[in-house]
């Protein structure tokens, strides 16, 4: 709530402007921008602009119903930052070279990530303790320092149709239960790495990573059907 309490004008994030948008609905941002904050606002879409350079691309806080699409975002601390928000979509953008992360969400409920390409980030996408569902689609996620997509929650994490490789963890689910088809997951040093976390891991190319394929941690039951392991043998286990 603190967000709604500032006001901001003519401030500027490498020479240009910096958006506020605070108590609004409806809005449609495409200008040239240096840093987006959408604040206690519903249906807003931010598109079609090019952020590099700042401290976050774009944050959302205490909002509803936000689409960010098609907008690149590189060099920054974070991509994209969600905190206390629901039903935010990420779109058909390129979220590279972020030194935190690419997509981080706190206390965000109902997040889609669809149709990016997140590399080269310390952390491709992260979401912690959310209060609803993380969702990552068609999604090309590469040579992040550590996680391509991390998922420390209760609830439910779904990762279907994406090319995961070369990251320190392709995935990894701490806690919550995962729901993980049709991709492709190789070249990381583990696949996909459970923390206490159940899940379906199914209809996945998964071979090639450095210590483990997929990796179970605790108790919680993990299935696994109908993935190629890189050997019609199967996986090696132990």
């Amino acid at each position: 709530k603190h967000f709604a309490s500032h006001v901001f004008e003519w401030c500027t994030v490498n020479r240009k402007p910096l958006r506020y948008i605070v108590n609004a609905s409806g809005v449609a941002l495409s200008e040239d921008v240096g840093e987006v904050l959408v604040v206690n606002s519903t249906e807003v879409r931010v598109g079609d602009i090019i952020i590099s350079r700042s401290d976050v691309g774009v944050e959302v806080a205490y909002s509803e119903r936000v689409v960010v699409e098609n907008i690149s975002l590189v060099e920054n601390n974070y991509g994209v930052y969600c905190s206390s928000s629901s039903h935010v979509v990420i779109s058909s953008c390129r979220i590279h070279s972020n030194e935190r992360a690419g997509v981080s969400c706190r206390r965000t409920a109902d997040v889609t990530v669809s149709g990016c390409s997140i590399r080269y980030n310390h952390r491709g996408i992260d979401c912690y303790k959310p209060s609803g569902i993380l969702r990552v689609v068609n999604c090309r996620i590469e040579d992040n320092e550590l996680e391509g997509v991390n998922y420390c929650g209760e609830h439910e994490l779904y990762v279907f149709n994406c090319t995961i490789f070369r990251n320190c963890y392709g995935i990894e689910c701490d806690t919550g239960f995962a729901h993980i088809r049709n991709s492709v997951i190789c070249y990381n040093l583990y696949g996909v790495y459970f923390f206490e976390a159940g899940g379906r891991v199914c209809c996945c190319n998964i071979y090639s990573n450095e210590y483990y394929g997929l990796y179970v941690h605790g108790e919680k039951l993990v299935v696994a059907s109908f993935c190629w392991w890189g050997s019609p043998e199967g996986p090696e286990y132990n």
